[in-house]
């Protein structure tokens, strides 16, 4: 896939083929992205877990919430569309840094869907418990987590004049994220 391509397909997805598992060399290799994330002053700051026992990555998805502009919890991925994987991110107690944690999260989304393979940042869950499911790094904290699976909908983005964050799931399950064009959110001085 070109770069342009991945961009546009690197969508937040909410519901995923469940019985389709990703391969384990393949998660490896999509948590090994992260290595190539810039970082200021090559800091290394960060953590991960990859968490791709069934049991335990049910368990994840049950502690989270999903889509919080959608009503009812309707944005939660159902039995038989929940994520296959996780990765949890870990950022230093000491010295946090969320624009290194945002690149090397995007890194690794981008190999991701490079591989077909779609993720979702879940930052609404409950951190007590999926501490209580996986090994602790000692001295980080958990930060963030990333679902994954193969996507059984659609994520497109619509230009909008709207400046509100609104997203919309139509009765096929898709999604449409509304974002304001480039040419309304910025200056271009020549």
């Amino acid at each position: 896939m070109k770069l342009n391509d991945l961009l546009k397909n690197n969508r937040s997805y909410r519901s995923f083929y469940e019985a389709k598992k990703i391969d384990e060399n393949i998660a490896f290799e999509i948590l090994d992205a992260q290595k190539y994330a810039a970082r200021g002053v090559n800091s290394q700051k960060l953590r991960y877990t990859l968490v791709l026992n069934e049991e335990k990555v049910n368990k994840i998805t049950s502690f989270s919430r999903w889509a919080g502009k959608i009503p009812n919890d309707e944005g939660r991925p159902k039995e038989g569309h929940r994520p296959v994987m996780y990765i949890i991110v870990y950022s230093d107690k000491k010295a946090y840094s969320e624009i290194d944690e945002g690149i090397a999260i995007n890194c690794i989304r981008l190999k991701a869907i490079e591989k077909n393979i779609g993720s979702c940042i879940v930052k609404s869950f409950n951190k007590e418990k999926v501490n209580s499911l996986v090994e602790k790094h000692e001295g980080f904290e958990i930060s963030t987590v990333i679902a994954f699976g193969y996507p059984d909908h659609k994520s497109e983005i619509v230009e909008t004049d709207n400046i509100d964050t609104k997203y919309f799931r139509d009765e096929n399950g898709n999604y449409t994220v509304e974002r304001i064009s480039t040419e309304k959110i910025s200056y271009v001085e020549l």
